[in-house]
């Protein structure tokens, strides 16, 4: 019996390292077993003063990812194998690459980083047919390496760094920067982000890419850096998206609706698991999940107002619905992480993946109109069940909208942005100061938008007034 009791121990242990195993590296040339992790001392890491360095500072930054011939190709034809096999480009397949970076305080070499495409929708090949660059969103790891190379380590106190292209051409460049300003101008934990020039090398020939977005990952240490730690234990993470379960709506699971990713096997959880991946049970997702399917409103009501942060769940609810963006949490059940801290043992939402924001973008039509100007407070559309065709619960939101204490400190805040932050010249004064660092780099760029100011002065504007007009009525 025992013995059979230690098999089943090992059998679990042994699924659990399979799942955790999610960075694929291809060295150039034949395959090597990967290096161990880049060694860091923590303490050290979450100090780093290049990390307040590269988000707070607004100078040119200059980003310069170097590869050769040989891991080109490889990352291309990598990328076109999955798709023949799965019918998307989601390979999460990194090739070596070096890196050169330059800013206001100096110049920053390092080697053998690991380079990957990223991206969901927007994600196409490396190269076209004629081998050229095509324009993706990229991620650099800065956790591992091919080769036993010694480099710093950690670039800007980060284990990774995502880039995104202006995909939804947007002049002003702020849908994602200007958003996460905006979360952040009320206290949200949220991304750090900056604008950035980057060119891609390949061998001799040089790729202006144009300027990006850099965005600090939500990871380890980006919970470390906001939240309480218990014996440097920290609680789950989940990267919730709609995939290949529907939305990621907090409602009843199916089986593998929470899981870790498997690029391998084209499997992504609508709840996907980034920290404890080796123990976690998944146990306070399933108790929320189990408490919002109850019929007990009283239940649902007391265990929310316990185990939420109430204060800082109106925040994220009131940028939320001036961002207008149609594809969040409150929108759509999609792009945003939840955390459950163990020390203060409160459930928190974070936002994610904002490029439909401030009027620029995907609008949401036909379940919303005119970039969701006039989205009323306390409606949350219902564009998941327009998609899939039928009724589909929003339980936690509808039960928060409900809540006294919730109504009241969401309108304080929306009442909040608007005499502040949610005016046209907080945006403008970053245009005008990215414009003059960058407009150079943009002549001769494959993203060659030059910075303006769309009509984002009259979404705000439009906005503002019915945000006003509908906290008048509560009054």
């Amino acid at each position: 019996m025992k013995k059979k009791y230690y098999l089943l121990i090992i059998l679990i242990m042994f699924v659990f390292l399979l799942q955790a195993c999610q960075i694929v590296i291809i060295p150039e040339g034949d395959q090597v077993p990967e290096t161990e992790l880049v060694p860091i001392e923590e303490e050290a890491l979450l100090r780093d003063e290049n990390y307040d360095r590269f988000f707070d500072e607004i100078n040119h930054k200059k980003l310069v990812i170097q590869l050769t011939n040989n891991n080109a190709t490889l990352l291309n034809s990598v990328m076109q194998d999955y798709y023949d096999t799965f019918g998307n480009y989601r390979s999460d397949t990194y090739v070596s690459s070096d890196i050169y970076y330059e800013d206001a305080y100096g110049i920053i070499n390092m080697q053998d980083v690991p380079f990957r495409t990223r991206g969901n929708l927007s994600r196409t090949r490396f190269l076209d047919d004629e081998g050229h660059l095509n324009l993706n969103h990229f991620k650099l790891n800065f956790n591992q390496q091919f080769t036993n190379v010694t480099r710093a380590g950690y670039l800007f106190g980060l284990k990774e760094l995502d880039l995104k292209y202006n995909r939804n051409q947007d002049e002003t460049y702020m849908n994602e920067f200007g958003a996460l300003k905006l979360y952040e101008s009320l206290e949200v934990h949220a991304q750090r982000s900056t604008l950035i020039y980057v060119e891609i090398h390949i061998a001799d020939t040089i790729y202006k890419v144009g300027v990006m977005t850099a965005f600090e990952p939500i990871d380890e240490w980006f919970i470390k850096r906001r939240f309480e730690t218990t014996e440097n234990q920290i609680g789950d993470l989940y990267k919730s998206l709609w995939q290949q379960f529907g939305p990621a709506n907090l409602t009843n699971v199916i089986d593998e609706t929470i899981g870790i990713k498997d690029v391998e096997n084209n499997y992504r959880p609508a709840y996907d698991l980034k920290t404890n991946k080796l123990d976690s049970t998944h146990e306070h997702l399933l108790l929320l999940i189990q408490v919002l399917a109850s019929e007990d409103l009283n239940y649902k009501r007391a265990f929310i107002e316990t185990y939420f942060d109430i204060d800082q769940l109106a925040r994220y609810f009131a940028v939320s619905l001036i961002l207008g963006n149609p594809d969040d949490f409150r929108s759509m059940a999609n792009n945003y992480y939840l955390y459950f801290d163990i020390v203060d043992e409160k459930y928190h939402i974070i936002p994610y993946d904002l490029d439909h924001s401030l009027g620029q973008g995907w609008d949401g039509a036909p379940v919303f109109q005119d970039q969701l100007v006039n989205t009323r407070l306390y409606h949350f559309g219902e564009m998941f069940a327009y998609l899939e065709g039928k009724p589909i619960d929003h339980p936690l939101i509808e039960i928060i909208f409900q809540l006294q204490r919730f109504r009241t400190l969401y309108e304080f805040y929306l009442n909040r942005l608007i005499e502040t932050s949610f005016q046209f010249n907080f945006f403008k004064d970053y245009i005008d100061q990215f414009k003059p660092i960058f407009e150079d780099d943009l002549n001769t760029s494959m993203i060659n938008l030059a910075f303006g100011y769309r009509e984002l002065e009259s979404f705000i504007e439009l906005k503002r007034q019915s945000v006003i007009s509908q906290l008048n009525e509560t009054t």
